[in-house]
Order: structure tokens, then sequence, then C-alpha cells
């Protein structure tokens, strides 16, 4: 199990490619705190998977993220939908895909 408590020339990050990968995916990443997230990690040299509901929104960070130098991908699709997961992965290849259902 990983110690979190830092040191006094430690700093916490969630954005260490080499731990994490090179793709970062942000469920609501078209708007607000999600928006911002993927503005941070593209600037952190993250490639991104944004999904969200409203298309032209998710066009404008995905384009703005793209400045940054990251690659996007986007699906605009509401999770809330009972056949999301579906639509994802037949537009969307994963490795991995959890069910919870």
């Amino acid at each position: 199990k990983d110690d979190m408590r830092l040191t006094n020339d430690e700093e916490m990050t969630m954005t260490d490619r080499s731990r994490y990968g090179p793709w970062a995916l942000i469920a609501g990443g078209s708007e607000g705190v999600g928006a911002e997230f993927a503005k941070q990690l593209a600037g952190d040299g993250f490639d991104l998977v944004l999904i969200a509901r409203k298309p032209e929104p998710l066009a404008d960070i995905a384009a703005c993220c793209r400045e940054i130098g990251a690659q996007v991908r986007t699906i605009a699709v509401d999770l809330l939908e009972p056949q999301a997961v579906q639509r994802i992965v037949a537009d969307h290849p994963l490795a991995v895909i959890v069910d919870v259902d």
C-alpha cells in the first residue's frame, strides 16, 4: 500500500504519465470543474477522452486542449441513458469495460 504522507520536498500528483499511462478519461469534461481538469491534464502532457452530454461545449474544450498539445477524443453521450456504455463501446474500442449493473 502506498504511503500518501508527504515530506517537505514532495508534491502529491496524479499527473504521472509513467504511473498512470498517457490517456485520461474525464466524464463531464466540457464545462466547469471537468473542463478545468481537462485543460490542466492537457498542460501536463496527457491525451484526453472527454465525455459529455452537450456536443458544442465538448467541441470547444476539445479544441482548447488540442491547442495546448493534447490528442483529444470526444464522446457526446448522456451517461444516464440505458444504452450509453454500448454506444461508447460501439464507436470507441476499449481494452477494459466495467459494467456495474
